[in-house]
């Protein structure tokens, strides 16, 4: 039951609580960290934890960085 009300409300919240911190004039972060990233990806039928395909990542990236001020990792 749990799982349904954060898959539900989730999303429902994330939007005007990430507006909130946009707003604040504290310095926050958020370290994304990707794991077994190849050419082509896991199959999640298949896989418990199926690898990211390169091309998923590169999309993710260009969201994230249209969205947010990415930097590196030393940065942080």
């Amino acid at each position: 039951m749990r799982t349904i009300l954060v898959r539900l409300l989730g999303p429902l919240l994330a939007g005007p609580g990430l507006r909130l911190l946009r707003l604040s004039r504290r310095r926050l972060g958020l370290v994304l960290v990707y794991h077994a990233v190849v050419a082509r990806g896991g199959d999640p039928s298949l896989e418990l934890v199926p690898t990211h395909a390169l091309r998923t990542l590169e999309r993710q990236l260009r969201h994230l960085a249209a969205r947010y001020r990415v930097v590196d990792a030393s940065d942080v």
